[in-house]
């Protein structure tokens, strides 16, 4: 197994850092992160951090309620919605698999 100088998996720290990106792009302060969660990604465009929400079990049927219009979407909706075809072809292939 591949590990970093700090010892931790090789994966680990590059997940944690995806998993960590602020909205330009930047890895976020480790001591104050700022986690994406499942919809943000879909909706803007992550879609290796949509990859590994699904991968670690997140439900792609799952509904995000939108407080302004009273309605629910789901995350292929969201990035349809914001046009992220990469996004949506990214979810249709992990839920195919």
């Amino acid at each position: 197994m591949l590990r970093n100088d700090d010892g931790t998996r090789l994966g680990d720290k590059l997940t944690l850092q995806s998993l960590l990106r602020n909205d330009h792009g930047a890895v976020s302060d480790f001591l104050r992160p700022t986690l994406r969660d499942f919809f943000t990604c879909a909706s803007q465009g992550h879609k290796e951090d949509v990859r590994l929400y699904i991968s670690g079990g997140q439900f792609t049927d799952q509904l995000q309620p939108n407080r302004s219009t009273s309605k629910a979407s789901s995350a292929l909706q969201i990035a349809a919605a914001n046009g992220h075809t990469n996004v949506i072809e990214a979810i249709i292939d992990e839920v195919s698999e």
